[in-house]
């Protein structure tokens, strides 16, 4: 795969599905309206090396809700292109929310 153009990065969709609260509360999958809207984890596979400072391969990002609707896919699997400006937060661990 080739590398992304500047502010873009590469990414694979790590929180998919519902998922329940510590609390008990269940948090609903997005259904493309607004049912589940939320951000979203995703682990970053490639970027621009102007990224690189800020984001590398292998670090988790936190992207804003409906910002990873580019979606392609490469050697039958799905990955995500995501605006380095839509990234909200990143994290080098999987958090333990998802």
């Amino acid at each position: 795969m080739k590398r992304p153009l500047k502010g873009k990065v590469v990414t694979e969709a790590v929180d998919k599905g519902e998922r329940v609260t510590d609390a008990g509360i269940i948090i609903l999958d997005d259904d493309g309206k607004d049912i589940g809207v939320r951000p979203r984890w995703f682990k970053v596979l490639q970027t621009h090396p102007e990224e690189e400072e800020d984001i590398s391969a292998g670090d988790y990002v936190l992207v804003e809700h409906g910002r990873w609707t580019r979606k392609i896919n490469h050697d039958q699997e799905d990955f995500w292109i995501v605006e380095s400006k839509s990234i909200m937060a990143k994290s080098e661990h999987l958090p333990k929310s998802v």
